[in-house]
C-alpha cells in the first residue's frame, strides 16, 4: 500500500510537472524508505504502534472441497483498527507541516 502511495504522489507530481511545462527530472535527493535506517521508524511522536489485523481466511478442509474465495474479508472493527495504523510514508515524519 505505501508503494502505491508513493507511485501515485510520483505519477501526480510528473503530470502536473509536465502539464505545466516543468522540468521532468526527478528531484536529486529524492527520499525512498528504503533508503533510510529502520531506527527512525521506531518512535515517531505522537504515534502508537499497532499490530497489524490478520486477514481471516476459509478454514483448509472447506478449500479442498469448492472453489470459494480463500481469503475472506475483515470485519467493520478490523478495517477501523487498520485505518489507525501508521503506513509509514515518510510524510508526517519529514514534512508535518503537509500533514
Amino acid at each position: 500500500v505505501v508503494s502505491a502511495i508513493g507511485a501515485g504522489r510520483r505519477a501526480a507530481r510528473s503530470i502536473h510537472m509536465y502539464l505545466t511545462g516543468q522540468d521532468l527530472t526527478p528531484p536529486a535527493k529524492t527520499l525512498f524508505k528504503n533508503n533510510i535506517p529502520v531506527s527512525i521508524f521506531e518512535s515517531v511522536p505522537g504515534l502508537t504502534k499497532l499490530s497489524r489485523t490478520k486477514m481471516p481466511e476459509l478454514p483448509v478442509d472447506e478449500r479442498i472441497k469448492s472453489f470459494v474465495e480463500a481469503d475472506l474479508v475483515i470485519s467493520e472493527e478490523d478495517a477501523r483498527h487498520e485505518s489507525n495504523r501508521c503506513l509509514q510514508c515518510c510524510l508526517i515524519c519529514y514534512n508535518k507541516d503537509a500533514a
